[in-house]
């Protein structure tokens, strides 16, 4: 029997789910900061001398201060990171839902035997395991921020110890950390959401037995891939098992939103018989 392709709308993200993301995860960031900046701002006020490289027992004083700042902040990472994690992919997963519904029910109608409410089931075991591996993933990521964090701030530390720095000195490079540590932050949130959204919908598409996709190249970013503005232009259909090269230099094949900063979408493609 002859088929007829239909391409859906693309499916894109909540930009709300990025935005609360970023929230917490700068949240985190600036929790660090303050942790840092009151121990070290305590060992500093109580010494009357400037700091130098002969100095050990200062050293050992400012790693003993740092660990206590870490210890801080890991304790509110193990008491939210969990709850956090979860609602991210919570939020996620319906987002899923709601748009690979709405779009299918832009195409499919009851004359053509196919259910509105085609999605019901929200929690598949394919979903599951999606949601549950972009959690894990998440977990390792949150720990990293604060991990990167701290072993650039000890570096910091010991570096204005030995060097005789002055307290407002050890405070800029604190700032620029904290600058630094917030882009990475933003950067996690956006790239972590694009893709489990994308990871959970491959799972649903599958799940309703849709197999075609389309490339769609988001249209954005100061410097995109040549290479995925190339794919979006080819306007080409392809299918889950053999998807495209998402790196013209390496040769990976892959989906939208696997390298990283990616924000390129699918557009599922169904078939129907004509």
């Amino acid at each position: 029997m002859k088929k007829k392709q239909i391409t859906l709308k693309p499916l894109r993200p909540n930009i709300g789910i990025v935005r609360w993301y970023s929230s917490e995860l700068k949240k985190l960031v600036r929790i660090m900061v303050k942790a840092v900046t009151i121990h070290v701002q305590n060992v500093y006020k109580r010494s009357e001398v400037g700091f130098t490289a002969s100095q050990d027992e200062d050293i050992f004083t400012f790693e003993d201060v740092i660990d206590q700042a870490r210890n801080v902040v890991q304790i509110y990472i193990d008491d939210n990171v969990s709850e956090i994690t979860a609602k991210l992919v919570d939020k996620i997963n319906l987002n899923s839902n709601i748009s690979l519904t709405r779009s299918l029910r832009d195409v499919f109608t009851p004359e053509l035997g196919i259910s509105g409410n085609i999605l019901e089931d929200a929690m598949t075991a394919g979903v599951r395991l999606a949601c549950e591996t972009s959690i894990i993933e998440n977990v390792s990521l949150i720990q990293s921020i604060a991990d990167d964090y701290f072993a650039k701030i000890t570096g910091n530390v010991t570096r204005a110890i030995n060097g005789g720095l002055s307290y407002s000195s050890l405070i800029d490079e604190f700032q620029k950390l904290q600058e630094k540590t917030t882009r990475r932050a933003e950067l996690i949130a956006t790239d972590q959401v694009h893709k489990a959204f994308t990871s959970i919908n491959l799972r649903r598409m599958d799940d309703a037995g849709i197999t075609h996709w389309k490339w769609v190249h988001s249209g954005g970013g100061r410097n995109p891939r040549k290479w995925h503005v190339h794919l979006g232009q080819l306007d080409k259909v392809y299918t889950m098992d053999n998807p495209p090269i998402i790196d013209d230099k390496t040769g990976e094949r892959g989906f939208p939103a696997q390298l990283v900063n990616c924000r390129c979408v699918l557009a599922p493609v169904v078939e129907i018989p004509e």
